[in-house]
């Protein structure tokens, strides 16, 4: 009885340490794979690169799988690629994009953006889309406007969006909705969601990590809804109750509050949002996440640049320090105990709001107020 005690604490201690191997290997795959969601695929691919191999076996299986694809795909020209849809129109379209970021993620040529933009009205000119001439369409292609209204009139629909400095689209055919009261800090709101069922373009985020990193959603002050991308949740999770609706829900309240305020900004409250409400079950997955896509390179690399900031002042606050980014030690510290300091900079930042609503930053503008 007692040998047969020993061997299973032996074996309970051997799986404790394999996991921990696992989980630290799986941390490493997300950080190669970080810069590419990021709009950066040549860091990514810098990153594989000096990477031969993972002991795990089911890591480096996908590792494997994964590097071969961004090679395919980024390196050799040699994807294969399947029509994202049956209509030939929007397959033509998402191709123009496919070929524009696979450019742009790789930071080359500086004006692929507006090759994206000729090629597109020389498109929809041939193809008689337009009544516009292409001298006409030359002047107005860039507000996107005449693109939206040839992808809606097939049928389908689109939004158009600039992240990370990355003309980005998303094209999706089936879409529901449904209405939440969302609590938040200093209020309550009512908030119709738009669920996205089934995408055609998912997206640059999306096509620079195969899937790894989507967009979530956003809120559309002009439908006066939020948008949500259903896949990537589970409805009754905190991460779309929280990573998700709350995040996205204050956004609405900032954005009607502060007309002017900027998205690094934005991202970094809503952040705080998720961290206010976040139990043990997600809390540390997402700060861990927060300090693995943190970076200071771009303001206009909105969500990497408010992970940053943000680490940097509850690590200032809970830890005296610039920048914790060892999560073993935000471990100690309890849920209730992160969620008040998250809440705490939130208030901090709400004050700094409310004493100019029409000021467009206040992140850096958090490390001088007390």
């Amino acid at each position: 009885m007692y040998r047969k005690l020993i061997l299973l604490l032996i074996a309970v201690f051997a799986l404790t340490i394999t996991s921990c191997k696992i989980q630290e290997q799986i941390r490493t795959y997300n950080q190669i794979i970080s810069p590419a969601a990021n709009g950066d695929v040549s860091l990514t691919l810098l990153r594989m690169d000096s990477l031969n191999k993972f002991s795990n076996p089911l890591v480096n299986r996908k590792f494997q799988k994964t590097k071969k694809k961004y090679r395919a795909r980024f390196s050799s020209d040699t994807e294969k690629s399947k029509a994202p849809s049956n209509n030939s129109v929007i397959n033509d379209i998402c191709a123009f994009y496919h070929d524009y970021w696979k450019i742009k993620l790789l930071n080359t040529p500086a004006n692929c953006d507006s090759l994206l933009y000729t090629k597109l009205s020389h498109y929809l000119v041939n193809e008689k889309l337009t009544k516009l001439s292409f001298d006409e369409l030359s002047k107005t292609i860039k507000d996107d406007s005449e693109l939206t209204k040839v992808i809606e009139s097939e049928w389908f629909y689109c939004k158009f969006m600039l992240i990370n400095g990355i003309q980005d689209l998303l094209i999706w055919d089936k879409q529901c909705q449904a209405e939440y009261s969302v609590d938040l800090p200093e209020t309550n709101i009512n908030v119709n969601v738009i669920f996205i069922e089934n995408y055609v373009l998912n997206g640059a985020s999306d096509y620079a990590t195969f899937g790894h990193s989507q967009i979530g959603g956003w809120a559309s002050k002009a439908n006066s809804s939020l948008f949500c991308n259903k896949g990537t949740y589970k409805l009754k999770s905190e991460k779309f109750q929280y990573s998700y609706l709350k995040h996205e829900s204050i956004h609405f309240v900032d954005l009607k509050n502060y007309p002017n305020i900027e998205s690094a900004d934005l991202e970094y409250r809503a952040k705080l949002i998720e961290l206010i409400y976040c139990t043990e079950k997600t809390i540390y997955k997402r700060i861990d996440e927060f300090i693995i896509g943190a970076s200071t390179e771009s303001r206009e690399n909105a969500h990497s640049f408010a992970n940053y900031h943000l680490i940097c002042q509850l690590s200032k606050k809970l830890f005296n320090n610039e920048f914790e980014a060892d999560i073993t030690k935000w471990k100690s510290f309890t849920p209730a105990e992160i969620n008040k300091a998250s809440l705490a900079l939130f208030q901090r930042g709400s004050e700094l709001l409310e004493a100019n609503p029409n000021q467009n930053r206040i992140i850096e503008n958090m490390y001088n107020n007390k």
